[in-house]
């Protein structure tokens, strides 16, 4: 999912139409593979988890990978609006291999 920061090398991105590029819905859980060091962050609001799983092997060592678990949403009454909070229902382990 772009637009990345900093875009990937050879990336090439037309900003002219970056109104195409938005998420329109927020997901549950959102997965960043990155460079950056691992890590799994609940939003402000505890809507949403965003997960950084980091690489799977740096240079001749190994790296890190994310075991996720979604649980289900609880069953809804009907007339009552409920908030399906994914920090109540989802479990991110960072394995280093």
């Amino acid at each position: 999912y772009y637009p990345l920061f900093p875009p990937a090398k050879g990336a090439k991105v037309d900003y002219q139409h970056v109104d195409m590029m938005r998420m329109h819905k927020r997901p549950d859980v959102l997965i960043t593979p990155g460079d950056l060091n691992f890590f799994a962050k609940k939003s402000q609001d505890g809507k949403s988890v965003c997960v950084n799983p980091g690489r799977l092997s740096k240079g001749i060592s190994g790296g890190t990978y994310a075991l996720v678990t979604i649980h289900d949403l609880k069953d809804k009454i009907e007339g009552v609006d409920y908030e399906r909070k994914a920090e109540e229902r989802v479990r991110v382990d960072i394995i280093r291999i």
